[in-house]
């Protein structure tokens, strides 16, 4: 931005323009809109504004926030977030109903990109449909029972006890296939809570 061109530059307009790229376009733009005289009397307000350390709540209270830390926890944010989380699953809830099933990621190790991916897009849906008013409804799951699933038992029983699904039987293989799946399956859920989608566990 070009400041107008005037016959002088009064001590008010000087005392706000400044070297630093950013201040210039602020102080710019705040004489555009306000004036000289109105702008300085902006910019002493926001001086005495501490920034970053009080902000205001949807409720209107004022509430103090700490200081950043200087590694990210993931751990913290992500406790935080679930919590947000499941506070707000019930907000929109109204007389017209959506509803969504996630596809169920089968058991056969952990989530990848792909699933993390699905949860977003479905996630942004789910939202969406709650903030018009919608009550919606996402019902989460697991396939413990596809073919992959078999796959993957078998080859580790091959590999850790050199056997085969024929040689166990149908019980004993059905057996290991539902260790297998109480196993992953936390593993799995723990990922999809960890992601802070809205379903309705």
């Amino acid at each position: 931005l070009t400041q107008p061109k005037t016959k002088t530059n009064p001590p008010a307009r000087r005392a706000l323009i400044s070297r630093q790229p950013f201040a210039r376009l602020f102080a710019a733009k705040m004489l555009q809109l306000f004036g000289a005289e109105r702008s300085i009397h902006i910019t002493r307000r926001l001086r005495n504004v501490p920034l970053g350390c009080c902000t205001r709540t949807c409720s209107g209270g004022p509430t103090r926030r700490k200081p950043l830390d200087s590694a990210y926890k993931p751990a913290l944010v992500e406790a935080a977030h679930r919590e947000a989380v499941s506070r707000s699953v019930t907000c929109g809830a109204g007389s017209k109903r959506f509803s969504m099933l996630l596809p169920p990621p089968n058991v056969t190790g952990e989530l990848h990109l792909g699933h993390a991916l699905t949860c977003a897009i479905q996630d942004v849906m789910m939202r969406w449909k709650r903030k018009q008013g919608y009550e919606g409804v996402w019902i989460p799951g697991m396939d413990h029972a596809g073919i992959a699933t078999q796959v993957v038992v078998e080859k580790r029983l091959r590999k850790e006890r050199g056997v085969g699904r024929h040689d166990l039987g149908r019980e004993r293989f059905l057996e290991e296939i539902w260790k297998w799946k109480e196993e992953k399956g936390r593993s799995i859920e723990g990922d999809l809570r960890g992601l802070g989608s809205s379903m309705d566990w």
